[in-house]
């Protein structure tokens, strides 16, 4: 058995033990024959509150709920011996009070408790250990922490677990073959490529429920019997893929191992959220490995459009293996990314359909699609455009109406911008737009009125009325989280089997167990259940009121049924940062509870905010009314109208509470799950929840309209141009354009015509100033930035110099714009501690000039700037941002900047100072794989991490020229300066000192790969002198090409290879870092500096001042050209 912490266990350490090792089931190895190999015995005192540098935990340590408690010790006072230990044996005694989950884990350690280890189990069939049952009924379980994804120092390890119950008395030997062992996803990065048992890094016990308090004994955790044979499986490598619209997927398949015959399997797109035809070209085809192939590879063409959509997916799913067993996964995803970005003035594009809008009882409204060439091709469209679409049987009026689920805020816009398709009949066509002029609010719930509802009053056998419900498919995988992130094991339909009502006034999910010769695939293999999943995405939304949906739940340990909702904006600002309401839950395991919570950034999945409240009886026994109140700043729980839990902003502090938007709703029954829990021996199926209706109250309002109107005097398409000064209101109040609650449009038509609208937006300004320092409003730079159009530029007045712009939200660009805040030095933006500063959506290409990013927030990544196009930033400052994390891993980070992948970063003659990570890496810049980063004439300081990369974290390709990295500090590992790997990194004629890192590491840079052969870094014309520790370390895990162009200054030799006109220096003699001269701060030559004349003669032909060089004889090495008087 390689790995440490292995020691032997004598097989005749008891009869007991002795009679339940199944020697007769398996051959042991020679190596197994007097002895099994222990994991744990507990003979020794555990190590307790270690942990790498990384910050990963080390030892024996608790992870749980934050209403839950776990504690654990070694103890010799067991309530019964271990049958066959000797006197003074020590267990292992877990204390369990869990409301969600509770766990013990075991991280391996090395013998000096800094090193995160692995053990090697793949010969062995399984993991037995000892337990003292008191058959409680409850349900445990033990977690496998498998391997880890390449390159990164965190807790990015597999789970694979195991469940049982506790149903018998007094010390059992519990075996638990690795064949039974399902992978459990904690959403923290893990590869995903099987149970290899090559590299094992702990275990965990534990449990998601307890009644009461409940003390477990543990002992003696070995290694038992043979693994069996390792089949010959095919499936794909992962189980996502992602590529840009327009571009072709290149999708990998894998044997498990050689095999001496062909192996074909048949494979086919099939369903998902993107459209065949329209955003990608259905494909199906048979796969053949030739003998001793592993791999190959499909390819799923995907099609271009100029519409933003979001991303949209679509499942590709393998079938009819010959010559070998289907694999796991079975199936996978295909992501189709948008390469456009979200546009915040478009108020409806009609991509999604027309939902939303309404017609009357007599007119009808829809989407019509229009292919090209088409006589009624929109100008300019696509190979397809969706346009609106509204018609009467008859001649009339003609109108439709769309009303918005919360206040909009126009006052941003001069007016209205749309394309009309006219008759040419020289008829008025009116725009109407409405403010409310009850503003009653929300402060008394009692006044209330019922806005919407569906009751399912339809024949029984009825599917869900499709204008309101859309039906989720498959087990996740469309998602890119098969088991719906929570390893659930149903597959979710559209049929009536599943979803129906029932004739009876109910709406009736039903899960039900399926045949494995004639299931679907899951992620798992054949899907052992089938359910439902209704939303009413793109269909219904609603921010704020009286949530209410009166049930009946289903029966049985593993069912977990909910009513819940989840931000409307998740396609461009994913869970949890989009909000999750789960107005209720129940799961059988806990049959007389329901739950009552809200998840967000930072306080999400196991570390949610929740309630309970606990019935006498079995949920299930009969209907229950569940509903939320939510209001703005609060949200309160209520079952049969008894009030149980209420969340507001100070609950979630310093997190953000992210519930001032619209939701959708979700109707849904899960099977298993890490919450669901095991489905019981005695659960049966089918079962049933059975929904009487869902409806959402809200403020009465009393509208006001205001009209323009336009004549349609031009046949065929037009752009109609409406300014909101021409809206007016046949009693003469005055339009309020931060309070619009719905907007119109009525025309009048004939028998056989329809009205056609399309690309419905607020109209744009080609420029656009900023005259005040309120967050919104008139004048605002938030204001600004929606009027302005697409390559429009933001300027700043004078008189805003040094002032500070509080956000009360981040700012978006969805467009691509210039913001130009020269006139105005000094002018910021702060985040308040609370949100990010500015983020930069996918597509998008912008340049900021002259503004300060500060006090900005993110949880998991980004606090400052979160870029995710192509950014500029020219003479800005990015400061005292912070980013703080639920625990490190290698892509949380970036407090100052965070380049997203495929983004570009250009920061010039700027400072990124002060920001800090708190559980991940690049305090000051994160570029992420597949990004790249240009930092020229910049300043990086005073950042800090307490992973790695204090001052940058790059993954990417990242050129540094003429800059100054200084003072940043990593606390958890090398690379206090800079952390780089992966990408190419090209350092040329910039100085880095004082970076600090922890002792035995390099304080200045880290160079390597911890992977396949990638990566590679050049350093020219530098000072790399005076940081903590080693200046470098060239880390060549991979095939790293680290290569010094020369004309270096170094504090030692540890930067690699050395060229011919590099020195090593003991003082590479720099002044303090300040003010210099210039837009950033550097560190001057001190007289005798050898960095003098010592540069590179093919440098920049400035400093980062922009001094000229040479002064001297020739360039100094480094960011600061010494000035000769």
């Amino acid at each position: 058995m390689s790995g440490p912490g292995f020691r032997s266990l004598p097989r005749a350490g008891g009869a007991a033990l002795a009679s339940t090792l199944l020697l007769s089931l398996f051959t042991a190895p020679a190596a197994m024959a007097e002895e099994l190999p222990v994991v744990d015995d507990f003979e020794a005192p555990l190590v307790t509150g270690a942990s790498t540098e990384a910050g990963v935990p080390l030892g024996f340590f608790v992870a749980t709920d934050p209403k839950s408690t776990t504690t654990f010790e070694r103890t010799t006072t067991a309530p019964e011996p271990v049958p066959g230990s000797a006197d003074g044996n020590h267990v292992l005694k877990g204390d369990f009070t869990v409301d969600s989950f509770g766990v013990i884990i075991h991280g391996f350690e090395d013998a000096d408790a800094k090193q995160w280890v692995s053990q090697d189990w793949s010969a062995y069939e399984g993991l037995q250990f000892q337990l003292y049952g008191q058959n409680t009924g409850t349900n445990l379980f033990i977690d496998v922490i498998d391997n880890t994804a390449p390159g990164t120092t965190t807790d990015t390890a597999e789970r694979f677990s195991a469940a049982f119950v506790d149903n018998f008395t007094g010390w059992k030997t519990i075996q638990l073959p690795f064949t039974d062992m399902a992978r459990k996803e904690i959403g923290n990065g893990a590869p995903n490529d099987g149970f290899g048992l090559t590299e094992v890094h702990g275990w965990a016990f534990g449990t998601l429920a307890t009644s009461g308090t409940q003390s477990y004994y543990l002992d003696d955790f070995t290694l038992y019997g043979v693994a069996p044979e390792r089949p010959l499986t095919v499936g794909f490598s992962v189980a996502d893929t992602q590529v840009v619209e327009g571009k072709t997927a290149s999708v990998e398949l894998k044997l498990s191992k050689p095999s001496a015959e062909p192996v074909t399997v048949d494979w086919a797109t099939t369903t998902g959220t993107a459209t065949p035809e329209r955003d990608y070209t259905p494909a199906s085809g048979t796969v053949t490995f030739a003998p001793n192939q592993t791999r190959a590879t499909i390819a799923v063409e995907t099609i271009d459009d100029d519409a933003y959509q979001g991303e949209r997916g679509v499942v590709v799913e393998l079938s009819n293996p010959v010559g070998a067993d289907m694999g796991r996964p079975p199936l996978t995803r295909v992501l189709v990314l948008d390469d456009e970005s979200h546009d915040p003035s478009l108020i409806d594009g009609f991509e999604a359909g027309a939902y939303f809008w309404d017609a009357g009882k007599r007119a009808t409204v829809d989407t019509r699609e229009i292919p090209a060439g088409d006589p009624l091709e929109v100008p300019g469209q696509d190979a397809y455009e969706n346009v609106l679409e509204a018609s009467l049987p008859t001649s009339g009026n003609t109108a439709v109406r769309r009303e918005f689920p919360a206040a909009q805020d126009w006052s941003s816009s001069a007016g209205l911008e749309f394309l009309y398709y006219g008759q040419g009949t020289g008829k008025k066509v009116s725009v109407g737009i409405e403010n409310d002029a009850a503003q009653v609010g929300y402060a008394d719930p009692a006044t209330w009125e019922l806005a919407w509802a569906d009751e399912f009053d339809t024949p029984a056998g009825t599917a869900p009325n499709p204008d309101i419900w859309t039906p989720e498919i498959g087990d996740g995988t469309i998602i890119g989280k098969p088991g719906w992130g929570n390893d659930e094991l149903q597959y979710y339909t559209d049929s009536t089997d599943n979803v129906a009502t029932d004739g009876e006034g109910n709406l009736v999910i039903t899960t039900r167990e399926t045949d494995p010769e004639t299931a679907q695939q899951c992620y798992y293999g054949p899907c052992l259940y089938t359910s439902a999943r209704l939303v009413t995405q793109d269909k219904a939304e609603f921010q704020y009121g009286r949530i209410e949906s009166r049930a009946q739940v289903p029966s049985g340990s593993g069912l977990w049924p909910a009513v819940w909702a989840l931000g409307s904006d998740i396609n461009r600002n994913p869970w949890p940062a989009s909000g999750e309401i789960d107005i209720m839950e129940n799961v059988g395991r806990n049959p007389n509870t329901v739950f009552g919570t809200i998840h967000g950034p930072g306080y999400s999945g196991g570390q949610s905010f929740g309630g309970t409240y606990d019935f006498d009886v079995p949920v299930a026994d009969d209907f229950h009314t569940f509903a939320v109140e939510w209001a703005p700043g609060e949200i309160t729980w209520t079952v049969d109208g008894i009030e149980f839990h209420d969340a507001a902003p100070a609950d979630v502090d310093p997190n953000q509470w992210v519930f001032e938007h619209p939701f959708f709703l979700i109707m849904n029954t899960a099977v298993g799950g890490n919450f669901g829990g095991t489905v019981g021996e005695n659960t049966t199926f089918p079962q049933t929840l059975k929904v009487d209706y869902v409806r959402v109250y809200q403020p009465a309002t009393r509208p006001v309209t205001f009209t323009s109107t336009f004549r349609d005097d031009v046949a065929g398409w037009r752009t109609v141009n409406l300014p909101f000064s021409s809206f007016l209101n046949e009693d003469g109040a005055t339009l309020d354009l931060t309070d619009v609650r719905a907007i119109s449009l009525s025309a009048q038509t004939k028998r056989g015509e329809s009205v056609l609208v399309d690309d419905l937006r607020l109209a744009c300004s080609s420029t656009m100033e900023v005259t005040t320092d309120a967050d919104s409003g008139p004048g605002s730079l938030r204001s600004a930035l929606g009027a302005v159009c697409a390559d429009g530029t933001v300027t700043f007045a004078e008189d805003l110099a040094g002032a500070t712009i509080l956000s009360g939200s981040e700012l978006t660009l969805g467009k691509d714009v210039t913001i130009d805040a020269s006139a105005a030095p000094g002018v910021a933006v702060s985040g308040q501690d609370a949100r990010r500063a500015l983020v930069v959506n996918t597509g998008v290409t912008a340049t900021v000039t002259g503004l300060t990013l500060r006090d900005g927030y993110g949880f998991d990544l980004a606090g400052g700037v979160l870029n995710n196009g192509h950014l500029t930033l020219d003479h800005v400052v990015v400061a005292d941002n912070t980013v703080t994390t639920g625990a490190v891993e290698f892509w949380k980070g970036g407090a100052g900047i965070y380049n997203g992948d495929g983004a570009t970063l250009v920061l010039r003659d700027s400072t990124v100072r002060d920001n800090s990570v708190t559980g991940g890496a690049g305090g000051g810049v994160y570029g992420f794989f597949n990004s790249t980063v240009t930092i020229e004439r910049s300043t990086i300081s005073g950042n800090s991490a307490n992973d790695v990369g204090g001052g940058i974290r790059s993954l990417g390709n990242t050129t540094i020229v003429n800059s100054t990295i200084s003072g940043n500090t990593s606390t958890g590992w090398h690379g206090g300066g800079v952390f780089h790997t992966d990408g190419e990194m090209t350092i040329s004629a910039s100085t880095v000192t004082g970076n600090t890192a922890p002792g035995g590491t390099a304080g200045g840079l880290f160079l390597g790969s911890f992977g396949a052969p990638n990566g590679s870094a050049s350093l020219q014309g530098s000072i790399v002198s005076g940081n903590s520790g080693d200046e470098c370390i060239v880390f060549y895990g991979g095939a790293f090409a680290m290569e010094s162009l020369g004309a270096n200054v170094l504090g030692d030799a540890t930067c690699g290879a050395a060229a011919s006109t590099d020195v090593v220096v003991d003082d590479a003699l720099l002044g303090p870092l300040a003010d210099n001269g210039g837009p950033t701060l550097t560190h001057a030559l001190l007289p005798g500096s050898p960095a003098l004349d010592a540069g590179d003669a093919s440098g920049p032909d400035t400093d980062q001042r922009g001094v000229a060089r040479p002064q001297g004889a020739g360039p100094d090495a480094g960011s600061f050209e010494l000035e000769v008087a």
